[in-house]
């Protein structure tokens, strides 16, 4: 099977742009991203996301190695690992791209992301809401126990209390991570609408869920977004 790595980070706005201003910005600085892909012919990248919060976040915490709270979440999908490795190879479109970042975060991408590879918990469509939470395991948790559990008890205690949950991934790092964002694990949650999102997160029996949860890691940052987009295509052979 085909290993596809995804880039994923979370962000900060550049402290001149306010909260509205910010999706927009962060918006054209994906088209210049698109822009070098399309001139790759796509060869690389099989799907782009850009996911702001949706409101002022109630963070638990510091969520990348400071202190704040992000303004989004960015996803990028690579076709194998040698297209991980080509994707901004040229030194010209790297300049280009940390300059605009520069202009459009707090932090270069570098410092805040994650390569990981996906643990489909139930396959689903792209949908427009999305919960992103950032988890690091206990110290007396071994990271083989906290795989097994996550796998074999809290995936069904989650489907069982989530009936509008419509796609739920684990998001697992991989061996050369590459990045700053310190994590054991990020969880996807989507659903249709923002209104089963809040639903979900104020109903008890999936509170009782995030109580077990807290038992076994740390939350270190919790996001609620929406999805925009920006490119999704046929991933190739598996």
């Amino acid at each position: 099977m085909t290993l596809r790595p995804k880039r994923l980070y979370l962000v900060r706005r550049n402290p001149s742009l306010t909260r509205e201003e910010f999706p927009g910005r962060w918006m054209r600085h994906g088209d210049l991203s698109l822009s070098f892909q399309a001139k790759q012919g796509f060869a690389n990248v099989y799907r782009y996301l850009l996911c702001p919060v949706m409101q002022p976040q109630s963070g638990k915490g510091p969520e990348h190695g400071g202190n704040g709270v992000a303004d989004g979440v960015g996803m990028l999908f690579f076709r194998d690992e040698a297209a991980r490795e080509r994707h901004h190879a040229s030194a010209a479109q790297r300049a280009a791209m940390e300059a605009d970042e520069d202009e459009t975060f707090a932090e270069r991408v570098n410092g805040t992301s994650l390569f990981v590879v996906e643990q489909v918990a139930l396959d689903g469509p792209l949908t427009p809401f999305l919960l992103t939470t950032v988890l690091r395991r206990r110290p007396h948790v071994t990271p083989q126990a906290f795989e097994a559990w996550w796998n074999d008890v809290h995936v069904h205690s989650v489907l069982r209390a989530a009936p509008a949950l419509r796609r739920f991934v684990g998001n697992i790092p991989m061996e050369d991570g590459s990045g700053d964002l310190q994590a054991d694990l990020i969880e996807e949650l989507w659903f249709v609408s923002f209104e089963d999102l809040r639903r979900t997160l104020e109903d008890t029996a999936f509170a009782e869920t995030r109580g077990a949860l807290l038992e076994q890691c740390d939350v270190v940052s919790r996001l609620e977004s929406e999805v925009r987009v920006l490119h999704d295509a046929d991933p190739g052979p598996t």
